[in-house]
């Protein structure tokens, strides 16, 4: 271990008191000791992490056991935890709109991460996530629309929300559930999607584009 990781772990044991409630102060050591890991490493394998993290076990399987165990255990809720952490970064949000990114991942062609995140300054700050059963990149809004309530209930309030999403999220159900969030959207669509605009009735996107 090195000190520039002793000094990383200190900050991170730090911040992570200050924002959230823990109910075993040594779930947030072991949280502090996989992040300097991934932060060292630039990489999830728990067994690359091993070297850069100070325990006292006396074999390195020992602590790959506890590492597992944090990741399993199932009194620790990242959600609640994480939300406690980007509520109170984005509470004093300067800007008067706020743009949130909306997507999915597909993992192992297995599995599907839906991911909601701030915009700013060019990247992506997480806000919600789920990791669902999913070989498609196209998900039902079942599968998503809690994420959108609790998401509601993380930022600040007097702010424009813009919901920015793909195709693969290009249905009335979302739209109408977005404008009871009192939040605005901009999915991207094919020229083929059908919608009524008026003016123009039932028609194409390409039609309204032809015509405007």
């Amino acid at each position: 271990m090195t000190q520039n990781a002793s000094r990383i772990y200190n900050e991170l044991i730090k911040f992570g008191s200050q924002y959230s409630q823990w109910s075993d102060v040594r779930h947030l050591g072991v949280m502090a000791w996989m992040m300097v890991g991934m932060i060292a490493t630039g990489s999830v394998n728990l067994t690359k992490w091993l070297s850069h993290i100070n325990t006292k076990a006396l074999i390195a399987q020992s602590t790959q056991r506890q590492l597992s165990r944090w990741l399993n255990n199932p009194r620790i809720n990242p959600a609640k935890l994480y939300s406690q952490v980007i509520k109170e970064l984005i509470a004093k949000w300067k800007e008067p709109e706020i743009y949130l990114s909306f997507d999915t991942s597909q993992l192992w062609e297995e599995y599907s991460m839906i991911r909601l995140c701030v915009v700013h300054q060019g990247r992506a700050l997480p806000l919600c996530w789920r990791v669902i059963k999913h070989r498609s990149s196209s998900v039902e809004m079942s599968s998503y629309q809690d994420m959108l309530k609790r998401a509601s209930k993380l930022l600040p309030v007097n702010v424009k929300v813009v919901l920015l999403a793909d195709r693969g999220f290009a249905n009335p159900e979302l739209v109408r559930y977005v404008w009871e969030l009192k939040w605005q959207c901009r999915i991207r669509i094919k020229g083929n999607f059908w919608i009524y605009a008026p003016k123009h009735g039932d028609c194409q996107v390409k039609c309204v584009k032809s015509r405007s």
